[in-house]
């Protein structure tokens, strides 16, 4: 797992491969502090203070959405 940056908007990096979770990255801003983003393809990106905190929404919007979680959740 290679752990490569680019250079983003205004000095935030986003780090390729940088998370373990389906649709979810990270990204570092220009202080150096880490962000979690949940990002759904055509569909939704939000901030989350932990990886963990963005894998779990992006299964719970998954399960909203009548599919299969990806992440953490397990369906029962």
């Amino acid at each position: 797992m290679s752990k490569s940056a680019d250079s983003g908007c205004f000095g935030w990096k986003y780090i390729k491969d940088g998370s373990r979770y389906k649709y979810v990255r990270k990204h570092i801003d220009p202080n150096g502090n880490e962000h979690w983003i949940a990002k759904i393809p055509n569909a939704t990106s939000k901030e989350y203070p932990t990886e963990r905190d963005a894998a779990k929404a992006v299964d719970l919007f998954l399960i909203n959405k009548g599919k299969e979680p990806v992440n953490i959740l397990k369906r029962k």
